[in-house]
């Protein structure tokens, strides 16, 4: 038969404190002494592993920071910070000295002197010297001349970058000092060393040599004994020849500018002469008009042409006139009548002359030319219209001043311009 006797929970608790008391203090010690000593050991206040002999961690600690030295130079610099704190434990605590050798390779940092590369002050990369980041950037500026294939007429003057760059000396981690190729990388990709967008412009200034064409220019001459509607070339134009220099400015090979800075002539032009006649019989071949012609009749005929450009010996309503051309073209061209003359100058010695303020519509109005002294000879005409508009004293002329558009157009005798110009008229039609 079994007895089962269930004690109360505080008296159990007070008979295992008993027996615990009832065991030597020197078995307790005894038992702590048999744990071997270890060393917890941090280093740059990361724990790297458990080791026997604080000592032994110094030298692995100083191994690896001797093959690092080997590695990046005896001048870098490794900062290292080792603590270790003593405990106890059994043997299987302890790490692999493997372990421990690549978690201090891990902690320790490695810094070396470098410079910065700053563009408008913002940090692009590091390199380990001055020269490196000015090669990179002369390789950058040397790509950018052979894109622009410049000709042998061309050479180019200055280059350079448009934005502030500075160099810096600093000391930074090895791992972010960059080398030629990865430095020439980074300018070509535009990014800083935050990844944000920079700006590198390069200008360059080149001076170009440019052979260029003169145009010349072509003389009308009027010929009373060549046929009317016929033409001669008394000489022949030929172009001249110049050499331009200009200087160009580009942004990264856009061109922006281009300056002319010289020119010099190499062959000056030859006018190119053409004669055209005027010619007719006593009426014009192609005259449907009969019978007396009076000045109303002048006077309507020219002004169907207003509107018509000024051309410099222009006479015809399907190319445009210049002032004696417009009278010549009304007078001997339209109605047949003989003027015998095709210039202003001419114009001022036929028929009759009339006074101030006597003028009939279709007189001929003598001027000086344009902007000259009263004290200048004729060189302006037009043909008297008479009222125009509500006007009194207009006259139709083809204006050949610079003001634009040069045209036929209706002036006003009675203006002080054209009063200070006037030298008389004359009649033809009586």
């Amino acid at each position: 038969m079994k007895l089962s006797v269930k004690l109360p929970r505080f008296l159990t608790i007070l008979i295992l404190s008993l027996l615990l008391a009832s065991i030597p203090v020197n078995a307790r010690i005894y038992y702590e002494n048999d744990l071997a000593i270890q060393y917890h050991m941090y280093v740059n206040d990361s724990y790297v592993g458990t080791i026997k002999s604080a000592s032994r961690g110094l030298a692995l600690a100083d191994s690896l920071v001797e093959d690092l030295k080997a590695q990046y130079g005896r001048e870098s610099i490794i900062d290292r910070s080792i603590i270790f704190k003593e405990t106890r434990g059994n043997d299987k605590a302890f790490t692999d000295t493997s372990q421990i050798e690549s978690a201090i390779r891990d902690v320790l940092t490695v810094k070396s002197n470098a410079y910065a590369l700053l563009i408008e002050d913002k940090l692009v990369f590091y390199v380990e010297d001055q020269t490196i980041a000015e090669q990179a950037l002369e390789q950058l500026k040397d790509d950018l001349v052979q894109s622009l294939n410049l000709k042998e007429d061309t050479q180019l003057e200055d280059i350079y970058f448009k934005e502030k760059i500075n160099f810096v000396e600093e000391i930074i981690e090895v791992e972010k000092i960059l080398s030629l190729d990865k430095a020439f990388l980074k300018l070509n990709s535009s990014l800083d060393a935050d990844g944000d967008p920079f700006l590198l412009t390069i200008i360059t200034k080149e001076r170009m040599t440019l052979a260029e064409n003169l145009d010349y220019e072509t003389e009308t001459r009027i010929n009373d004994n060549l046929d009317y509607g016929k033409s001669r070339i008394v000489q022949a134009g030929e172009m001249g020849r110049k050499n331009s220099q200009y200087l160009i400015y580009r942004e990264n090979g856009i061109e922006l500018n281009r300056e002319k800075i010289s020119e010099t002539i190499e062959k000056e032009p030859v006018k190119k002469i053409v004669e055209k006649g005027t010619r007719l019989s006593s009426r014009a071949s192609n005259i449907n008009y009969s019978g007396p012609v009076t000045g109303t009749d002048i006077v309507n005929v020219a002004l169907k042409q207003l509107g018509k450009p000024y051309v410099h010996a222009g006479h015809s309503p399907s190319v445009g006139f210049d002032c004696s051309g417009l009278v010549w073209y009304v007078y001997k061209l339209h109605f047949g009548i003989d003027i015998k003359h095709r210039t202003a100058k001419g114009l001022a010695t036929i028929g009759t002359p009339v006074s101030k303020g006597e003028w009939l519509p279709g007189d001929i109005i003598l001027l000086t030319s344009s902007g000259s002294a009263k004290t200048n000879g004729v060189g302006h005409v037009g043909i008297y219209v008479g009222d125009y508009n509500g006007q009194k004293d207009a006259f139709i002329h083809a204006r050949g001043s610079s003001r634009n558009p040069k045209k036929v157009e209706i002036g006003y005798l009675t203006t002080k311009n054209h009063q200070l110009r006037y030298k008389g008229a004359r009649r033809i039609i009586e």
